[in-house]
């Protein structure tokens, strides 16, 4: 059985660009154990990533 993670990335109405590092977010789930499965762009442009693991 898996459990499943999301997390959403803001992006700056300002400046257009996430506020946080996708890169980071991956690689600091990935310590966790978390495996990414997916990136969605979402309205307004924020990012939502999703994340599995084993249960």
């Amino acid at each position: 059985m898996y459990e499943y993670n999301f997390i959403t990335i803001k992006v700056s109405q300002w400046t257009g660009k996430p506020k946080e590092k996708l890169e980071d977010v991956v690689r600091e789930q990935a310590k966790k154990g978390w495996r990414l499965v997916q990136v969605i762009k979402e309205q307004y442009g924020n990012y939502q990533i999703i994340f599995e693991r084993l249960f």
